[in-house]
């Protein structure tokens, strides 16, 4: 129930151009051969995106490299840019 219990809101500034990912924990838990949970923070601290679309692709691309015996759990990515 949503309803109850407390919740806790948080809100932020998004420059013109900016992009929010959201993303579901199997993105984040998917692991390595060598069983290291993928680093999303760090790849996106070094990746420049013109569009969502090319954030959410190049995501994908190097998440299913970076676990190249398949994803232990389902993903789901969500990119929203602010345009004005």
């Amino acid at each position: 129930d949503l309803g109850r219990g407390g919740h806790h809101v948080d809100s932020y500034d998004l420059a013109l151009g900016d992009i929010l990912l959201l993303y579901t924990d199997g993105v984040i838990e998917a692991r390595n051969v060598e069983g290291a949970f993928y680093p999303l923070a760090d790849r996106l601290a070094y990746w420049t995106r013109d569009t969502p679309a090319v954030l959410l692709e190049d995501v994908r691309i190097d998440l299913t490299r970076y676990s190249p015996t398949g994803l232990g759990d389902d993903i789901a990515m969500v990119a929203l840019q602010r345009v004005a």
